[in-house]
């Protein structure tokens, strides 16, 4: 390119770049208790969930994907993330690094923005799938002690009647083994019980550390 600035990883991928390459910011954290809900921008924001204990984040993304409600049964942690062009500086350092796109106004990167985030793996819609019902039967998709990790799944459901149907699109937090599970089933009752059938995750999962 004629200007700006490229940064590449060791194994040759554009991390940054000002004209192909875009930041994620972190705009806001917080916790939400079961059966309370976060709101959110579902256009332009990744709203992002962690458990500081053992087991599951099950929740309701709305209609809309502007609202999210925790069926837990335990208080979430939650984090929003943001195109960094579109989300204003929250510090007014008068020193260190912007990066701009083209236009010489839109910022692809500062180091103004004072939440940060480490990505560590992005997980492409209809790659990974449950078997069944046990935790075991649904795969990881990190390995690593889950403190501090958030995933992004795009939307969630978890959804059940006793005797009828059970549906889930959820993830596990497994201090124990150090994993994060993602579980998309659905189970319906024929009359000797539930039956359970995996399918392919319907939306990206991205999985990333906070570090800000």
């Amino acid at each position: 390119m004629a200007y700006g600035v490229e940064i590449f990883s060791s194994n040759n991928t554009l991390q940054l770049g000002t004209t192909a390459q875009e930041n994620l910011t972190v705009i806001d954290t917080g916790t939400v208790a079961s059966s309370s809900s976060v709101t959110y921008d579902g256009l332009n924001e990744i709203l992002c969930f962690n458990r500081s204990t053992t087991g599951w984040v099950n929740g309701n993304t709305n209609s809309t994907a502007t609202s999210w409600t925790n069926t837990s049964g335990v208080t979430v942690n939650w984090l929003k993330l943001k195109r960094a062009s579109t989300n204003t500086e929250d510090d007014s350092g008068s020193y260190g690094i912007k990066v701009f796109k083209s236009d010489g106004t839109s910022i692809n990167f500062s180091s103004n923005y004072s939440k940060g985030q480490d990505v560590l793996a992005v997980i492409s819609p209809g790659t990974v799938s449950s078997t069944g019902i046990a935790i075991t039967q649904s795969p990881i998709i990190y390995s690593g002690a889950p403190s501090g990790v958030y995933v992004g799944v795009g939307r969630m459901v978890s959804s059940s009647n006793a005797s009828q149907y059970q549906a889930y699109e959820t993830l596990y937090f497994d201090y124990t083994s150090n994993v994060i599970r993602s579980r998309n089933l659905f189970g319906f009752n024929l009359g000797t019980g539930f039956t359970y059938l995996g399918y392919p995750n319907k939306s990206s999962l991205i999985v990333f550390n906070r570090n800000g």
